[in-house]
């Protein structure tokens, strides 16, 4: 229960049990929990549009679906991924773009990168027909959170010092990767039967893809390109219930 409550209260701003207190250990067990706190902010998404739906047209209900999306998060993984940018962008080795991430200041990549996940989710999310949107909004967070599990199990951390993914890199291992994966499956099918799979597949193929690409750019990988995958497989996901129906 408490690796839950961690993995609810460090992925959402969700006030959770705050009085609970959560260890390191509890942080790496989480990992395992990962899809199924993403299905729990799909359900709150299906909630917007189900709400929002009865006032407003599909196209600006989607803007606010991705909205809540992002404050629900607190932004902590699009904080990533324009990290993330500026360093692959800025940095021509691997001590330079680690140097970059690590720097709290914005630069312009960040913000094309902002702009531009939050304008791909959102007119991918259009291009899925309505009858569907409701089961991809539940399936999309929850995909892309577990994304993050095998990266941390299977790449070394890329920094030599601390950093915010450095306990999750440095300890997840074989158990958390099996658990989120079941879980992921069995959400991914559980709405869209055998498509479900196939986006299962395609999402980790481009996980895959990811991972090799941190890899030989820096090494291996950081708290801020796990929260850049994040960001890129919730637009895979979208795209690829969009191609499938």
């Amino acid at each position: 229960m408490k690796a839950f409550i961690a993995a609810i209260r460090f992925l959402t701003i969700v006030p959770c049990f705050r009085t609970i207190k959560i260890s390191e250990q509890d942080l790496v067990r989480s990992m395992a929990f990962y899809p199924l706190a993403g299905f729990i902010i799909g359900i709150y998404l299906a909630g917007i549009r189900l709400f929002f739906g009865l006032f407003f047209s599909s196209s600006l209900t989607d803007i606010i679906i991705i909205i809540a999306l992002v404050v629900v998060t607190g932004a902590l993984h699009l904080d990533g991924l324009a990290d993330t940018a500026d360093g692959l962008a800025g940095g021509k080795n691997k001590e330079k773009v680690l140097a970059i991430m690590k720097d709290t200041k914005i630069g312009s990549f960040a913000v094309v990168g902002i702009v531009s996940v939050i304008f791909l989710k959102i007119f991918s999310l259009g291009e899925i027909p309505e009858f569907t949107k409701t089961s991809a909004l539940i399936v999309m967070p929850a995909l892309s959170r577990w994304s993050v599990v095998p990266l941390a199990a299977c790449l070394p951390y890329a920094r030599t010092g601390q950093g915010t993914g450095k306990i999750f890199v440095s300890r997840a291992g074989f158990t958390q990767s099996f658990v989120s994966s079941v879980t992921a499956i069995l959400i991914a099918a559980g709405f869209f039967f055998m498509k479900g799979i196939l986006i299962m597949i395609f999402v980790t193929v481009f996980t895959a893809i990811i991972g090799l690409f941190f890899f030989r750019r820096i090494g291996g990988i950081t708290g801020d390109s796990l929260g850049a995958a994040i960001e890129l497989n919730e637009i895979a996901v979208l795209l690829a219930v969009a191609a499938l129906f």
